[in-house]
């Protein structure tokens, strides 16, 4: 992580992935980041002391590319090389539901609406977007 006042490096490197790490978001207070990997897996870290929280969130079949909290921080919304997107409690570290399917591409960007209701996902064949309601598995194409 890198000081926006100063442009220097603060703390140490957040080591854990086995795999690249394609995406970071942090929470709204800025207390915790979450990161996704090639590894298939999503890391959540204490900003503060630069540490893992809890297990890796596991569900992911491919590479994970996009990570996003939730505007509450109590979500977080993945997508990935195997063309899902899932919704994950940031407390419990577990998948919410079932996987988001209809992508035809690789899930490139995803990014849940701040009043929570809906999840957007853009993938790489065509840029086709899908809006998808948090609550059930409904998607729209767009």
């Amino acid at each position: 992580m890198w000081s926006t006042q100063t442009g220097a490096p603060i703390g140490i490197p957040l080591e854990g992935h086995e795999g690249t790490v394609t995406c970071v978001s942090f929470n709204p207070s800025g207390q915790q980041a979450v990161t996704c990997s090639h590894d298939k897996t999503l890391k959540l870290w204490d900003t503060k002391t630069f540490t893992q929280i809890g297990d890796p969130f596991i569900g992911h079949s491919d590479w994970v590319w996009r990570v996003s909290f939730s505007s509450d921080g109590l979500r977080i919304v993945s997508g990935g090389r195997d063309k899902t997107v899932r919704l994950w409690s940031a407390q419990t570290h577990q998948q919410i539901g079932d996987p988001f399917q209809g992508h035809i591409g690789e899930v490139l960007w995803v990014y849940e609406s701040s009043d929570g209701m809906f999840v957007v996902s853009i993938d790489q064949d065509n840029g086709n977007n899908y809006l998808g309601s948090s609550q059930q598995s409904d998607r729209l194409e767009i």
